[in-house]
């Protein structure tokens, strides 16, 4: 059990960090670079360089950002394609991970391992999915994906449209229905990936 707790922490660590490198990652493609990543809530436990960009690991492995040097809410790109694609970046990787992790799950032998880690943390991954593509909030990369995808279909391709869009705060009803909604269907399907899967297996 206590490998398992292990594996669990790292795991939920290192898809979160993943995320956040996955927004860095389409910001380099992109000349938009970002200045720091930073994951977690509490302690710091972790902070370091890798390459230009500074990462910063909280001890309580939940949420994240990725900074660029000017704290804009919309990296300096030209168009509103390339700011989707990096407000998609996080989940992107994310999606590749749980694909990866699907294949893991299925195409192995089921062990102890296999049905508490990678059964586990596909769940998170997809959890993690859902969870970033509502947007509960002003700034999480679901609404601001919506924003960007908005922008495209309505022709409003300029970035200044989508930072003035982007910078308009929600309404805080809404707010609070979206973020309550996250959290149900987050539980919801944390249930039927992984709780009563694993019931079924045992």
């Amino acid at each position: 059990m206590v490998i398992i707790a292990i594996a669990w922490y790292l795991g939920i660590l290192f898809l979160h960090l993943s995320h956040e490198f996955g927004h860095a990652f389409f910001r380099y493609v992109f000349k938009a670079p970002a200045k720091e990543i930073e994951v977690g809530k509490g302690p710091q436990i972790y902070s370091g360089q890798f390459g230009g960009l500074k990462v910063q690991v909280r001890l309580f492995p939940f949420g994240g950002i990725c900074k660029d040097p000017f704290n804009r809410n919309v990296p300096q790109v030209n168009s509103i394609l390339p700011a989707l694609v990096i407000f998609a970046g996080g989940n992107i990787v994310n999606t590749v991970e749980a694909l990866i992790l699907f294949f893991i799950i299925h195409f192995t032998e089921i062990t102890l391992y296999n049905i508490f880690i990678f059964r586990f943390l596909f769940a998170v991954s997809v959890v993690m999915l859902v969870g970033n593509s509502i947007p509960y909030s002003s700034n999480n990369d679901g609404r601001k994906i919506l924003l960007a995808i908005k922008g495209l279909l309505t022709g409003n391709v300029t970035r200044e449209w989508l930072d003035s869009k982007v910078s308009k705060s929600m309404n805080p009803k809404l707010n609070c229905v979206l973020f309550v909604l996250s959290i149900v269907i987050g539980g919801v399907a944390f249930c039927l990936l992984f709780v009563i899967n694993v019931f079924h297996i045992l």
